[in-house]
């Protein structure tokens, strides 16, 4: 739609390649992206890769490690896992994810998750809008 201004995202993740691609193409229409519930995995990165990021205050961010599907040869999954790994603590450290959380999900299994609420996010210094979460009306900032 191109007169759309906010994409609301919750999500358990997804393929990661596609969320950074997704985080451009909303950066380039400047698109707000907004976390309602829980975002982990390729979502997180999605969140954390766009330039205008907002998370309502009950909402709730989920981290962990690469994970491949297990096709290619163990060896070169390795190498691949870790340039992900790589790439996406860049990410994180692009709206200011502190080194605190970047290890946590560094010790995250693929299997597992490590969530952090959007007040632990805000306190640590992660830049984005914090929202109101208002049970039966729109969100509103501060």
């Amino acid at each position: 739609n191109p007169d759309a201004r906010l994409v609301i995202v919750a999500s358990n993740g997804g393929m990661r390649a596609q969320a950074i691609e997704v985080a451009k193409m909303l950066n380039e229409r400047k698109i707000t992206t907004r976390i309602f519930g829980r975002c982990a995995s390729a979502c997180a990165l999605l969140w954390a890769s766009t330039e205008r990021r907002e998370m309502t205050e009950a909402s709730s961010l989920g981290l962990h490690k690469s994970h491949l599907a297990g096709l290619l040869p163990q060896a070169i999954e390795k190498r691949i896992a870790r340039a992900n790994d790589n790439e996406d603590a860049a990410a994180l450290r692009a709206p200011g994810f502190p080194t605190r959380l970047i290890s946590a999900r560094d010790a995250t299994s693929a299997d597992e998750v490590t969530w952090f609420s959007a007040s632990e996010l805000k306190r640590d210094g992660v830049q984005f809008t914090l929202l109101e979460s208002r049970p039966n009306g729109p969100a509103s900032g501060r």
